[in-house]
């Protein structure tokens, strides 16, 4: 199923359209109606959802009907109204339409025909919210990652974000691909969040993490709001395709952002400038998000951080050699 219109505000509608052999009939229909009490919020689902099991049964009732032709096993649930549920049948209803701290809806999902691992993706950090954790290296063993490192005279071929959950649990923010997604998901090369975990589970390299430690009060939940969304927008963007810009970002020679396409060590850079944590434009020792490089992140380099300061390097996997077709490749 795939998700095919959100409107968030004072009424809820969600279309949940079969994706299966190209049809286009709405047979999972999630809507929220001004005709009921004011003290609850109707809502019409198919009976066969996974949506039924993530509301509360203990204050909700149910009524079947089939008045419509097009829809099948229809139930109407009638649900106590955001505003009067209590805090763990908040945070079901939140799974289904989560909120940021403006009341507006936080940006899940977007168009019919997203390709299902951004909307897994989306599935993943759905109501979370991120705070920026640090940074994670990568020595890839594959001929790309080694001619990287040539040419960047560096350990590491690829870098990324590590960012964390208000629960302590973290993920990989960055943009990159392997021959194994393209194979089996057709997704080409991307910016992408995943676990932590399964990041360096999957990857066939050395993976090192450098943890930041901030000054007081530098991290705030604005920043926290605004990374979550941050991380929304740019999931799917792709990955640099101009050589060109690759080719100059190791002299510092590209004299502007384009941020429709990120390579790895920019999508870092950018995520850094724009939570304020390298310098921007105009300020002092800034240089453009373009011209970052995996080796800029490492721990023999120096980088005008602000407000805040990067651990040593910490080894979480140490690579064989040889490759392999699940081998990242960027």
């Amino acid at each position: 199923m795939i998700w095919n219109h959100v409107i968030l505000g004072g009424a809820i509608t969600l279309f949940l359209t079969s994706a299966s052999m190209g049809s286009n009939k709405q047979d999972d229909i999630l809507t929220s109606t001004s005709s009921a009490p004011k003290s609850t919020a109707t809502v019409v689902v198919s009976a066969s959802t996974p949506l039924l099991q993530a509301l509360p049964t203990s204050s909700t009732s149910a009524s079947s009907s089939s008045s419509s032709s097009s829809h099948s096993n229809i139930v109407t649930l009638h649900v106590p109204a955001t505003a009067e549920v209590d805090e763990k049948q908040q945070k079901s209803l939140e799974k289904v339409a989560p909120k940021k701290e403006d009341g507006k809806g936080l940006s899940l999902v977007s168009s019919p025909d997203e390709p299902e691992y951004i909307k897994r993706q989306r599935i993943l950090i759905q109501g979370k919210k991120f705070s920026i954790n640090g940074i994670v290296l990568f020595s890839g063993t594959d001929p790309f990652s080694a001619a990287i490192r040539l040419a960047t005279a560096s350990d590491w071929s690829h870098v990324g974000m590590v960012l964390a959950d208000t629960e302590g649990k973290q993920y990989c923010f960055e943009s990159t691909g392997a021959p194994g997604q393209i194979l089996h998901d057709g997704m080409l090369p991307q910016v992408q969040i995943n676990t932590l975990d399964d990041v360096v589970k999957g990857y066939e390299g050395s993976v090192s993490t450098r943890t930041f430690t901030f000054d007081k009060d530098a991290w705030t939940s604005e920043k926290t709001n605004n990374l979550t969304n941050f991380v929304l927008e740019k999931l799917g963007t792709a990955y640099e395709r101009n050589i060109g810009s690759l080719l100059k970002a190791i002299k510092g020679d590209n004299q502007s952002d384009d941020s429709s396409t990120l390579f790895c060590s920019e999508l870092t850079a950018l995520t850094a400038i724009e939570f304020g944590l390298l310098p921007k434009d105009g300020q002092e020792n800034s240089k453009k998000a373009s011209n970052y490089l995996p080796r800029d992140f490492s721990g023999k380099q120096f980088l005008p951080w602000i407000h805040a300061k990067l651990g040593a390097e910490k080894s979480l996997k140490q690579g064989s050699s040889g490759c392999c077709p699940s081998c990242t490749i960027l």
